[in-house]
């Protein structure tokens, strides 16, 4: 006798999922799936972990109790979740939360609290539409001290994000804007630039663009350990704070570029700290 799940297909609509449908047409009551089971396809592709059509009996609850409570809460808490906009859909929107906690409820909860403390002020002034009021000066200045931008899309249809920090003047930078300026300026890029190219290939292609992500390329030519320094590493720091917790599992893949021999080898050695699914979408 054939299995449902063998033959089953996304829903096209991105609201509405019943549990069998999180589970790729899995029965819930089916006793083969228990404990140990991963997710439908997640022991062949971990990436596939925690995603619509691929989540176990427990994270399909989890989603369900998830679902109500930004439904109950609403306003500023919502908004967090569908940061994007609705746009992105109910069962993309929710899982990519859940995901980023590991489908841990409670830290889920307080991930989305702090996400909306940190948006606050940014949200206020509407993450700053104009790029000039953001940085104090035009977008083109910064991006000749700091060529970091998203151009175009990949094959896949997600944005590409490139970005050159071996080219980063720091010096540069602390003449034409402050830390505060790129902060802003990066919350520009993220809801006026960024949102608006997923939510433009979404409207083209509904039913095959589903997963709001970006692919990045991170060339690192000209790169060197004295470019590494205090100020260099305070941006970056506090770019990827604001997107780890307002903008968490955005990445589809990261390729780095010309990696000196130096980040070589300490990639080697930070890529086994990592668990697989996060490694899998990393190439150097």
């Amino acid at each position: 006798m054939s299995n449902p799940a063998d033959s089953f297909t996304l829903p096209s609509s991105d609201e509405g999922w019943e549990k069998s449908q999180l589970m790729g047409g899995i029965d819930p009551s089916d006793s083969q799936y228990g404990e140990d089971f991963k997710g439908k396809g997640v022991a062949e592709d971990p990436t596939l972990w925690g995603r619509p059509g691929h989540l176990t009996s427990t994270e399909a609850d989890t989603f369900f109790k998830f679902k109500e409570e930004v439904n109950s809460r609403g306003g500023d808490f919502k908004d967090t979740v569908y940061c994007f906009g609705l746009e992105e859909g109910e069962v993309w929107a929710l899982c990519r939360w859940l995901r980023a906690r590991k489908y841990v409820y409670d830290d889920v909860i307080a991930m989305i609290e702090e996400a909306t403390a940190v948006r606050k002020d940014a949200k206020q002034d509407n993450f700053y539409p104009n790029p000039v009021d953001a940085l104090g000066c035009e977008a083109s200045l910064f991006y000749a001290q700091y060529p970091q931008l998203y151009s175009g899309y990949a094959k896949t249809g997600v944005p590409l994000f490139i970005s050159k920090p071996g080219i980063l003047n720091v010096d540069g930078m602390e003449v034409i804007t402050t830390l505060d300026g790129i902060l802003k300026f990066h919350w520009h890029i993220m809801m006026h630039d960024f949102a608006d190219r997923l939510r433009s290939q979404k409207a083209k292609d509904p039913e095959k663009f589903k997963r709001f992500e970006c692919l990045c390329v991170l060339d690192l030519d000209n790169l060197t350990m004295s470019q590494l320094s205090r100020k260099t590493l305070s941006i970056i720091k506090e770019q990827s704070a604001i997107d780890s917790v307002a903008f968490p599992e955005t990445m589809y893949k990261m390729i780095l570029l010309n990696a000196p021999s130096f980040f070589s080898a300490t990639w080697r050695l930070i890529k086994g700290w990592l668990d697989p699914r996060t490694a899998a979408k990393i190439e150097v």
